[in-house]
């Protein structure tokens, strides 16, 4: 079973834009949603990079709204730029006005060339932008397109050399040190980033080095500091200093960058980008699992329900060992590897190419089975696969948790499982300031069929426990929903009392 946190994500619901055309789309277009935006005033000339097939998509990046061959003397003024997210895979797309102010799309940067149409019978009127302010962390930041963020700026390591380094695309957000900036400190007056804001000594470094080294022999990468079509993972990686503040002005924190081929969906499949640098976490979350005293893996299982014997049950991970700084931008899915260090508040967690901190107490350990808490037993078994190791003489109640932020309570009934109701935490894309998590909560009755009318869902509550963020008990108090009496829950009922 594939488990995975929703973490907050700061971003911007995307609006419609000017001149929308109803045009047949391709059947693989992808639903993306804004991480983050900036704005451009005066705007900025581009025009095709080539002749033939170039999309220009809504805002979303479901329908095409425009196909860029058919305007071969046309310029395109950027008028914002906006960092798309679909699954794992993120990409810069500008926002473009024709000349004429007649039409307007997204479209992926690496499809544009900067300045005028040199086929242009006449360039247009250059169209006014709004100057109104971006959103997203970018907020209060410069444009970075020209020489104010290098490829050297603020690198303390690096296994690609000077030469390899210059293929390597640092045009964006990817290497902009905007994309790294919160709130300072994000949870305003708890934590400081200037433990963690220091140059790591060389041993450290040399630390690291060999951590990342390991791991990439483990998976069969040999090639390392090669800059070539066949690139993966952290075969080229650098340690860089990123300001992590709104305005880019306050302390610098080590991050560990990996290069990355994008791949970018142009409707009729996908095409190799320009490789690019992108945030694998900070270095103390590389050295803290560098140093490790424990390291927990998921085996290559094809079972279905225990890939994995432990569940991080978290409303929040971070990308320090503290509260500073939110591991903000994507979902964690089930990862696979654990980094423990005895007594340690946080504990390193591994998905793939990227290390963060999850809260200890938050990772539920099933290696022994079910855990067992107030006669209830909770564990990640789907009692209709399997439900062998579900004593009921421990617990006649069972909470199975399906996915890191809900869990369906069964009862031991005439000798077999029956699903009574499902939990559901309500995050919806975004977790802002002030904002509180609500919970749904459905319930079946015998055959399995939920009990509300036929196509509705269970309302929206206020939740039993404060989960108003931010807050300093937030992780605390997201875990201790998963243990409330079965009291708390039934008053969600929909039909009366069972």
């Amino acid at each position: 079973m594939k488990k995975r946190i929703v973490l907050a994500a700061t971003g911007l619901m995307a609006a419609g834009f000017l001149g929308a055309i109803t045009v047949t789309y391709p059947a693989h277009a992808a639903y993306y949603r804004w991480t983050q935006t900036k704005l451009y005033s005066p705007s900025v000339p581009y025009h095709a990079k080539y002749s033939g097939t170039i999309y220009l998509w809504n805002a979303h990046h479901t329908r095409v709204v425009h196909n860029l061959k058919h305007y071969p003397r046309t310029t395109w003024y950027k008028t914002e730029a906006v960092k798309m997210t679909s699954g794992y895979k993120s990409r810069i797309y500008y926002k473009v006005l024709s000349g004429n102010q007649k039409h307007a799309g997204y479209i992926w940067r690496g499809y544009l060339t900067p300045g005028v149409n040199p086929n242009a019978a006449g360039s247009g009127t250059t169209p006014s932008t709004s100057t109104g302010s971006s959103s997203g962390s970018t907020s209060g930041s410069s444009d970075t397109s020209g020489s104010s963020t290098t490829a050297n700026d603020g690198v303390i390591y690096s296994n690609v050399s000077a030469a390899d380094a210059k293929k390597i695309d640092t045009s964006e957000y990817d290497t902009d040190i905007s994309t790294y900036r919160h709130k300072a400190p994000y949870l305003s007056g708890l934590e400081s980033y200037d433990a963690y804001a220091k140059v790591p000594t060389q041993s450290q470094i040399q630390t690291v080095v060999n951590f990342i080294k390991k791991r990439n022999q483990e998976l069969g990468i040999n090639n390392m500091g090669v800059v070539d079509n066949n690139a993966q993972g952290w075969q080229n990686f650098r340690i860089v200093m990123r300001s992590v503040d709104t305005n880019g002005t306050g302390p610098k924190v080590p991050f560990v960058e990996y290069m990355y081929y994008d791949l970018e969906d142009i409707g009729t499949g996908y095409e190799r980008g320009e490789p690019e640098w992108y945030r694998a976490g900070t270095f103390q979350a590389f050295y803290d699992a560098a140093t490790a005293t424990t390291v927990k893996q998921a085996p290559k299982s094809t079972n279905f329900d225990h890939p994995f014997p432990y569940v991080v049950y978290a409303g929040l991970s971070y990308e320090l060992p503290s509260q500073s700084l939110l591991c903000n931008y994507q979902g964690i899915y089930y990862g696979d590897r654990l980094y423990l260090k005895p007594g340690s508040q946080y504990t390193v967690f591994q998905d793939g190419d990227r290390l963060c901190y999850v809260r200890t107490a938050n990772i539920l350990d099933f290696s022994n089975g079910p855990i067992v808490k107030n006669g209830i037993q909770y564990d990640d078994i789907d009692p209709a696969r399997d439900s062998s190791k579900l004593d009921p003489n421990k617990g006649k109640v069972y909470r199975e948790i399906t996915e890191n932020y809900s869990f369906d309570e069964y009862h031991y009934e005439n000798g077999k499982w029956q699903k009574v109701f499902s939990v559901r935490l309500n995050y919806g894309e975004e977790l802002t300031d002030k904002k509180s998590i609500s919970i749904s909560v459905s319930f079946y009755d015998a055959n399995g069929r939920t009990t509300q009318a036929p196509g509705s869902e269970a309302s929206p509550q206020k939740l039993p426990v404060d989960l108003t963020f931010p807050s300093k008990n937030y992780d605390a108090n997201y875990l201790s929903i998963l243990y409330l009496p079965d009291s708390d829950f039934q008053r969600y009922e929909v039909n009366g009392s069972k």
